[in-house]
């Protein structure tokens, strides 16, 4: 097996938070690594087997160049440098600052849809109290703020959500303002979620190129997020499916009330793809963070806008997934983070007073027992090979009535009778007598006068009586397929005798 490159994979962008700073990266298995910041502080560390490496150093802000050097236990060395700036909590003005907008923000196009999976696999009636209160007070504040012509919201909920979350999620769409473009959409797992996201898409937007973004339910973005991204994608071409990211951002801690500045590159509430519907709607099926992979194993445009101001806020708190406790006590004691301010909190769309009125109650609330996707990874598993069998079943469906209408003129053929008039015996009747195609019908008109259908049975054999005046008739048949195709006409006169009246 190769050695593993030895590179950096933290910091990720050449633009990072100053302070404590944990440098990440990958070597060699076993290999001494010699790591240098700024020519001045210095650490030595081993590889580990599964090839990776770190160093934890507080950094001043500043440009400052990184040096890691791998050297194996036969004496040959690997040396990478890189330069990164460095920047502290003063930044932020600066990020916060937005950027000129073109007119093409004001068109509505391309149409833009947000996403947001609410608790899809989570029925617990306590844990949704503290995910009421991020969505009324975080997320759908914020993208209302953020709304454009041409945006609009799915909120996927499951399908066995009781009737009360139900309702209080509609009554808080409907008090933050976001009614006239949200929809809650019911989904039957999270493996029915991108096809889901898909069909919202086809009917909303038809089938034009569209920007497709996901939030998390505790996440929030910038007041001009889509108005910036409707401008990064029309700098690029049309054509062209492309993914996009904008990596700076806010860290909250609802408990702390304090903020930080993130650099995410690839999260959800921070990137957004631009495409065909039946195209990037696949991407919902793939973790946030490997999206840009996949877009680059695709051939599609990816771009990280490392120009670009704050974009989100990324939420901490107690019903978090992800480590929570560790950036709980990490920004706690963090000298770059900073109480969430007034003006910060606008921004974004965010109600300052409400924050800090959760920041005192979310104490109170419970943790969750462990990750919500690692709690019934098990049955995850088992729907999505289910899910897998359903579609198959469904395309053998589709494709079974693709063409369930004739695509050429079926030739049915033309029904012949012969007519006995009794005469005396019978005065005035007519019988109509016959052989034609078994299970299909004769349709008989007596002088353009629709007279009978009549089905024929397995003997191929029918008959019909009628009493006519005497005169001269024109008896006409039309045969009929079970499919209801019918034959070209065929007519034939015949003349009731007047000495045989009625």
């Amino acid at each position: 097996m190769p050695a593993t490159p030895l590179s950096f994979t933290n910091p990720e962008l050449d633009l990072h938070q100053s302070g404590v700073v944990v440098f990440r990266g990958t070597g060699p298995a076993g290999a001494t690594l010699d790591f240098e910041f700024a020519a001045r502080q210095r650490a030595q560390r081993t590889v580990n087997a599964s090839g990776f490496w770190e160093v934890k150093m507080r950094v001043p802000a500043g440009k400052r160049r990184l040096e890691a050097t791998a050297t194996l236990p036969d004496g040959t060395s690997t040396t990478i440098r890189r330069n990164v700036d460095f920047r502290d909590a003063s930044a932020i003005a600066e990020l916060s600052s937005p950027p000129a907008l073109s007119e093409v923000d004001d068109l509505g196009t391309p149409p833009i849809l947000s996403h947001a999976r609410l608790g899809i696999g989570v029925t617990d009636p306590v844990w949704w109290e503290l995910r009421y209160e991020t969505l009324r007070h975080i997320t759908i504040p914020s993208l209302v703020n953020a709304h454009v012509p041409g945006h609009r919201l799915l909120l996927g909920v499951d399908t066995a959500i009781s009737q009360d979350i139900l309702e209080t999620l509609k009554t808080i769409v409907r008090e933050s303002g976001a009614e006239e473009f949200a929809d809650l959409v019911f989904i039957d797992s999270v493996w029915a979620y991108p096809e889901a996201v898909q069909n919202y898409l086809r009917l909303h937007f038809g089938d034009v190129p569209a920007i497709l973004h996901g939030i998390d339910d505790d996440d929030a973005v910038a007041g001009d997020f889509f108005r910036l991204a409707r401008q990064k994608v029309a700098a690029e071409d049309p054509d062209s499916v492309q993914v996009h990211t904008f990596p700076f951002g806010l860290m909250y801690n609802i408990e702390l009330h304090r903020v930080q500045l993130g650099v995410f590159p690839w999260h959800s509430m921070n990137q957004f793809t631009y495409g065909p519907p039946e195209t990037i709607h696949i991407l919902r099926a793939h973790s946030h963070n490997r999206i840009q992979f996949e877009g680059e194993r695709r051939g599609w445009v990816v771009r990280v806008h490392e120009d670009a101001h704050l974009g989100y806020v990324y939420t901490h708190h107690k019903q978090s997934d992800s480590g929570y406790v560790k950036r709980l006590e990490t920004m706690r004691l963090n000298d770059q983070s900073f109480p969430l301010g007034t003006e910060q909190a606008a921004y974004f769309g965010l109600h300052h007073n409400a924050l800090e009125d959760l920041s005192r109650r979310i104490g109170a609330m419970p943790s969750v027992t462990g990750r919500t996707w690692l709690v019934s990874t098990q049955y995850q598993d088992a729907e999505r090979d289910l899910q897998k069998a359903v579609q198959s079943i469904k395309k053998l469906r589709l494709d079974a009535t693709r063409e369930i209408v004739e695509r050429e003129s079926v030739k049915v053929a033309a029904p012949e009778c012969s007519v006995e008039i009794p005469g005396d015996s019978d005065p005035g009747l007519a019988r109509f007598e016959g052989k034609y195609l078994p299970e299909h019908f004769v349709r008989i008109s007596v002088d353009g006068i629709d007279r009978a259908s009549l089905f024929i049975n397995r003997t191929g054999s029918w008959n019909y009586p009628i009493r006519l005046e005497p005169g001269q008739h024109v008896v006409e048949l039309v045969g009929v397929s079970p499919r209801a195709a019918t034959s070209s006409p065929t007519a034939t006169s015949f003349t009731v005798p007047a000495d045989s009246p009625r």
